[in-house]
Formats: C-alpha cells, sequence, structure tokens
C-alpha cells in the first residue's frame, strides 16, 4: 500500500488498515451478498472487517479491491487501495 506520509501519533497501524481491504466472508456469505446487492448494480462482493469489498472491477463504478461503507444513510464513501 502506498502511504501518503506517517502520522506522529497515528490511531491505526498500517496492518490494520490492510484488513479494510481482505474479503472475510466464507463462500456461503459472499453468495448471499451477491444476491443481495444485484439488483444495486454490483455495489460489492465481500465484506471485509470494515467495508464491503469489489472482488471484480465493476465498469463506471468501483476497481478491483476498493471498498465502501454507508453509515445510516447519511455519509456514504469508498476507498480505494493506492
Amino acid at each position: 500500500m502506498r502511504t501518503a506520509g506517517t502520522a506522529p501519533e497515528p490511531i491505526l497501524q498500517a496492518s490494520s488498515l490492510q484488513t479494510f481491504f481482505q474479503p472475510n466472508l466464507t463462500p456461503a456469505g459472499e453468495k448471499a451478498l451477491k444476491e443481495m446487492t444485484a439488483t444495486l448494480g454490483g455495489i460489492g462482493d465481500s465484506w471485509s472487517t470494515a467495508l464491503c469489498i469489489n472482488t471484480a472491477d465493476v465498469p463506471g463504478k468501483r476497481r478491483k479491491g476498493s471498498g465502501w461503507c454507508e453509515h445510516g444513510g447519511f455519509f456514504p464513501f469508498y476507498l480505494e487501495r493506492i
């Protein structure tokens, strides 16, 4: 992972951030998530410790490995590895 700099007192370790982009669902869990999100245009295929993860590119939307999350419908965001 490329970083922009180093925080003098980071609140998260780099190893913790890496888990945000590692899918953690079982195959059955991934299948259920794909079925649930199919009507939303392929918004994610797996889930990590923090984000819904795209395991393949979604043309015109998100790249493989990007993650997204929405908290209570108010602040959607997505992260992409650089």
